[in-house]
């Protein structure tokens, strides 16, 4: 079976009372767009953005899209909301052979992390951050959060040249 890799991607939201959509804030649109031309630099190979169609995951999955160059390839995804039981997603994901980026809300991703690496969604892996970006690898049916500390920019290019697809990826946070 063909490794694969997952990202998700949380990010700030407005309160309802600014946005009753719940848009993304200026402050989080800046972070994400820094972060994504980080992620950019990596070369990763993305197939397919997944959002849930809320309007702060369609402007994030768009961010991403603009700097990775994949205009075309954003999908309203159902089963991404904050409350959704995890099983739909992670079925989708075993039998998909590509690399994806979800872009989702609190506190769905962090369970689908644990699902995925643990088998049960009620341990926390990872403590997210707004604007902030979690790999996941999959090597057979084993699923495993990436490398997050490549070290300096020059052993991150020592650790990922000659790779096809960045397997060497930063837990990014906002900060600096």
């Amino acid at each position: 079976m063909e490794d694969s890799y997952v990202s998700l991607s949380y990010q700030h939201a407005k309160s309802k009372e600014e946005d009753p959509e719940r848009g993304i804030t200026d402050g989080g649109r800046v972070e994400t767009e820094r972060i994504a031309e980080y992620f950019r630099s990596l070369n990763p190979e993305i197939h397919v953005i997944w959002q849930s169609g809320k309007k702060r995951t369609k402007k994030t999955a768009e961010i991403f899209a603009r700097a990775l160059g994949i205009d075309n390839r954003i999908l309203e995804h159902s089963n991404l909301s904050p409350n959704d039981p995890v099983g739909s997603v992670t079925s989708a994901l075993e039998k998909m052979h590509r690399n994806v980026i979800i872009v989702g809300h609190l506190p769905f991703l962090p369970r689908l992390i644990s699902h995925l690496t643990t088998g049960t969604d009620s341990c926390q892996i990872v403590n997210f951050r707004n604007s902030g970006i979690i790999c996941l690898e999959r090597n057979e049916n084993q699923w495993g959060i990436m490398n997050t500390n490549p070290g300096s920019p020059q052993e991150r290019q020592d650790l990922t040249s000659g790779i096809k697809r960045a397997e060497f990826f930063k837990l990014i946070t906002s900060d600096p």
